[in-house]
């Protein structure tokens, strides 16, 4: 499993640029990525009124940067103890079986974080 860290106000969607895809597909990755709270493109907004009109917003940023260090643990517990438990991984065979891949036992974790998503 590769985690995916994004970088500043960028979103999830850099896991599907084609470095990070080839990078997966030689290392046998699955990759998972998430939009860091406080840190991407959708924090914004907030940021930018906090710093033009309502400083009192800060504390709004502050708030999003802990609830998004907060996701990326759920995330980084799920990847470990829940992932390798779901149908997502399962594929069909052109008999028609469901078939799940062989994992590495017990699964290797890596981290990729681009600029601010190499912080982690």
């Amino acid at each position: 499993v590769m985690e995916h860290g994004h970088s500043l106000f960028s979103d999830r969607a850099e896991a599907k640029e084609e470095y990070v895809q080839e990078m997966a597909n030689e290392g046998g990755y699955i990759v998972t990525a998430m939009d860091w709270r406080g840190m991407s493109k959708y924090d914004l907004p907030v940021l930018f009124k906090a710093l033009v009109s309502t400083p009192s917003l800060f504390q709004a940023v502050r708030d999003n940067l802990i609830q998004g260090y907060a996701c990326k643990l759920a995330m980084q517990h799920f990847s470990r103890n829940g992932l390798f438990d779901t149908d997502w991984l399962d594929f069909e065979t052109n008999e028609g079986a469901m078939v799940r891949p062989k994992m590495a036992n017990p699964p290797v974790y890596a981290f990729w974080g681009n600029s601010q998503g190499g912080t982690l």
